[in-house]
């Protein structure tokens, strides 16, 4: 039941917490306009606030998509840093809304732990992890691992894959600043015993706080996508130089990856191995019926085979037979 309801909250409300974290940045943004050029220069402070917004187009999994995200960071490097991740994704005849949150606690300049959760929410399924990240930095570069736990559930049961899975999963990447102006990251994800191998170019435009960015992933079960982005930056907070206040940096003011999306990508790489499964099924069982987009959205319904009988959804691939409610 409260998965129910919290689901429900999502579907009414992500807009609105989009649309807020928007405004809210651009609020930091003004007020950031309104501080004194000198304080900002001859001032270090520890504390600032990040808030972005992004929004990506491509192919997940030969499905055309559309991904907004948003994320708000607050962030003071002697105390606890909170960041507020909220997303929404348009998979052709699907849609996914989530939140997530990370808290660190421990940070300082060159490691940083943190604890993270976030909930998504599709047409026919829902996703949540729990994990704890850990980060060291060096000069160019970061490495980090996350170990955590996920979860994701469909509306309904089918017989050919475990529709209600919960497993450990860990990931291992690292994070290179070419120079200031752009970022590379190369991650590996095991996640529900599935592998996935991805790789995101970041380059920040002339224009300050614009940025593109395109990320790719290969995992198992062919699955695959291709995704290209802008991403527009607001904050509050301080440069050490007027070099670095006035010149365009990547790593002036750094976020953590949206953890929603990274559930999103891990829902896509179940569902590749849903979609395989399926088929093997349907062929297997004489079903005219094909498995796609994510998993959940069924094609050329029908059923040659008055013995199997399978429910999704609303639809039923079998209309020779009565059906016991």
């Amino acid at each position: 039941m409260n998965n129910y309801l919290f689901s429900n909250f999502l579907r009414s409300n992500t807009i609105w917490l989009l649309v807020f974290s928007f405004f809210y940045a651009k609020f930091s943004y003004s007020l950031e306009a309104q501080v004194d050029d000198h304080t900002m220069i001859d001032t270090v402070s520890d504390e600032y606030i990040v808030s972005d917004i992004q929004t990506a187009w491509g192919s997940l999994n030969s499905s055309d998509a559309w991904i907004t995200e948003t994320t708000t960071s607050f962030n003071n490097l002697k105390h606890t840093n909170l960041q507020l991740d909220t997303l929404y994704a348009d998979f052709e005849n699907q849609y996914f809304k989530g939140i997530g949150a990370h808290i660190s606690f421990y940070n300082d300049l060159d490691r940083s732990l943190y604890a993270s959760a976030s909930f998504l929410s599709g047409n026919y399924q829902n996703s949540k992890e729990l994990a704890v990240i850990g980060i060291q930095n060096f000069n160019q570069f970061s490495i980090g691992s996350k170990l955590g736990y996920a979860s994701i559930k469909y509306d309904q049961n089918v017989p050919f894959i475990d529709t209600d899975i919960t497993k450990a999963f860990g990931e291992l990447f690292v994070e290179s600043y070419i120079n200031e102006r752009t970022r590379l990251n190369l991650s590996y994800e095991h996640r529900f015993t599935l592998n996935a191998l991805r790789l995101e170019a970041e380059r920040m435009s002339s224009i300050e706080n614009l940025s593109f960015f395109a990320n790719l992933q290969l995992a198992s079960n062919d699955y695959d996508h291709a995704i290209v982005g802008i991403r527009y930056q607001f904050g509050t907070g301080s440069s050490k130089n007027a070099n670095a206040k006035k010149a365009p940096s990547l790593r002036k003011k750094r976020t953590l990856s949206n953890i929603v999306r990274n559930t999103l990508f891990g829902v896509g790489v179940y569902g590749a191995k849903y979609n395989r499964l399926g088929n093997e099924y349907a062929r297997a069982n004489n079903l005219d019926a094909s498995f796609n987009n994510y998993g959940v959205e069924i094609e050329n319904v029908g059923n040659t085979n008055p013995e199997v009988v399978i429910i999704i959804g609303d639809e039923i691939i079998n209309d020779d037979i009565d059906v016991e409610p």
